[in-house]
């Protein structure tokens, strides 16, 4: 028996099957993991958390858009954005890595808030975001 490509669209179908997994998938994660869970013990910026949630949407939506669980990450994903938008943390811990952080924060908060609220995104947080980064990255 010869190799047998699979096509584009079943692997993107299994893919999506193992992110709506309740035992182990996005369902099990939201389940068993708040968003701000032991926030109050967090040493690094909030950013990765937030692309979290909002990564989460983006495993379902290319099969399933209207899925009711990509409206709960982004829910999530603005949950955190929320919290760490004022965190007093970044002006002690999180300082080192506050421009790029931050940056990053902004922009998934303006991809999440168009996305959820079914508006246009917001393109000079976009722009902000952007040279945040870019001065993230010179910095280095």
């Amino acid at each position: 028996m010869g190799f047998r490509r699979q096509s584009l669209r079943s692997i993107w179908l299994r893919s999506t099957e193992e992110h709506l997994s309740r035992k182990q998938g996005i369902p099990a994660v939201i389940r068993h993991h708040p968003p701000l869970a032991d926030w109050h013990l967090l040493r690094s910026p909030p950013d990765s958390r937030a692309e979290r949630q909002l990564s989460m949407a983006l495993d379902i939506v290319p099969a399933h858009y209207d899925h009711s669980l990509v409206r709960v990450c982004l829910e999530r994903c603005m949950t955190v954005v929320t919290a760490a938008e004022d965190d007093e943390r970044w002006n002690t811990w999180w300082n080192l890595d506050r421009v790029g952080a931050y940056g990053r924060l902004r922009a998934i908060k303006a991809f999440a808030w168009a996305w959820l609220n079914d508006t246009d995104l917001d393109c000079e947080s976009l722009r902000i975001a952007g040279e945040e980064s870019l001065a993230d990255t010179l910095q280095e």
